[in-house]
């Protein structure tokens, strides 16, 4: 997910292609969170690639969050995107709490 706030900044820069950015921004964000569940596969076994993620798609949403005027990300991904988000705090919390024992 490390190329989602390049999305997000030619989102802002482009406007031409602003909409299919957020669209995509939002599709590929879905589709990693239904293909990948929370706390299973590889995706998840490396707490630096859950921080990593974390802070790529946050920063992303920010940015996409300020210029989509056509209301793409709607309601029903902000729900889904924060369940899944505090989601990777929880994982990032119990390893730090594992570590610090």
């Amino acid at each position: 997910m490390q190329h989602l706030p390049q999305m997000a900044i030619f989102a802002s820069i482009l406007p031409d292609k602003k909409e299919t950015l957020i669209k995509e921004f939002r599709n590929q964000t879905l589709d990693f969170f239904a293909a990948n569940p929370r706390r299973i596969g590889i995706n998840w076994n490396c707490t630096m690639d859950v921080a990593i993620r974390a802070a790529n798609l946050l920063l992303a949403y920010d940015l996409i969050s300020q210029i989509d005027n056509n209301k793409i990300i709607d309601q029903e991904f902000k729900k889904i995107f924060a369940n899944e988000l505090y989601d990777h705090g929880i994982i990032l919390s119990k390893t730090w709490n594992t570590l610090m024992l």
